[in-house]
């Protein structure tokens, strides 16, 4: 952990330097989309930091930007107070599978965090926000984690869902139940609550809510019987 130089900057000051740095990423994707098209995972937080650090020059965050291990959340630090999470897709979209929501990796300094999220598809472009103005359901892998949009409208939150505002449930013992008590009182004919926790690996997500095959439409039956033919092929060897 670094400790800043600097007394605490505010977060008006952070949001600047955010604002910034977001520019300067899509000024240099316009001049280099080839280059960016090539960046995922680690490879683009090392672009963010760089850029990061260019712009915190003359600021209350120069000489206080830090790049953390891949294991912590987030990916970087600012003086000592403020992170930002990459993120990233090779799609035309601006939506993905976020972090846990028990963030057992936090940093625990860190008291605001903000997102920098790179569509890596041609164009490439960046997008800057908060980061828990972008989150807006919960998506389970080995266990629930939250669901980015980057052009999620005000008060379309989680946390505007289950009325609870992100800094004070990521401080519960168990932020997980207020969230499934908000799905399960939520729930239509048909539908159950479900956290999936045989999958490892992130890419596998699913829904918090799964419904009844009896309760699909006959369309939608079709649909998945189709594909559990063409997936499931064994099914008519002998």
């Amino acid at each position: 952990m670094i400790y800043s130089r600097n007394s605490k900057p505010s977060e008006l000051e952070f949001e600047k330097l955010m604002i910034a740095t977001n520019d300067a990423l899509n000024k240099d994707a316009a001049d280099r989309c080839d280059y960016y098209l090539k960046r995922k995972g680690t490879l683009l937080e090392e672009d963010v930091y760089r850029a990061l650090m260019q712009k915190a020059i003359d600021t209350p965050f120069e000489g206080s930007i830090k790049l953390i291990s891949k294991t912590a959340f987030p990916d970087i630090i600012a003086a000592r107070f403020y992170g930002v999470e990459v993120k990233t897709t090779t799609s035309n979209h601006w939506t993905t599978i976020g972090n846990s929501v028990l963030e057992s990796t936090r940093i625990v300094d860190v008291e605001r965090i903000w997102l920098a999220f790179g569509k890596l598809a041609n164009p490439v472009e960046f997008k800057s926000r908060r980061y828990e103005d972008c989150l807006f359901d919960i998506a389970v892998t080995h266990y629930p984690r939250y669901r980015i949009n980057m052009d999620l409208p005000v008060g379309h939150t989680v946390f505007d869902k289950i009325n609870i505002p992100y800094d004070k449930l990521r401080k519960y013992d168990n932020p997980i139940k207020p969230i499934a008590d908000y799905y399960r009182n939520n729930l239509k004919p048909g539908e159950s609550l479900w956290w999936a926790q045989d999958h490892d690996m992130d890419s596998l997500s699913a829904p918090a809510i799964v419904r009844l095959f009896s309760s699909l439409s006959a369309d939608e039956k079709k649909i998945c019987l189709i594909e559990g033919m063409i997936l499931f092929p064994e099914v008519f060897e002998k």
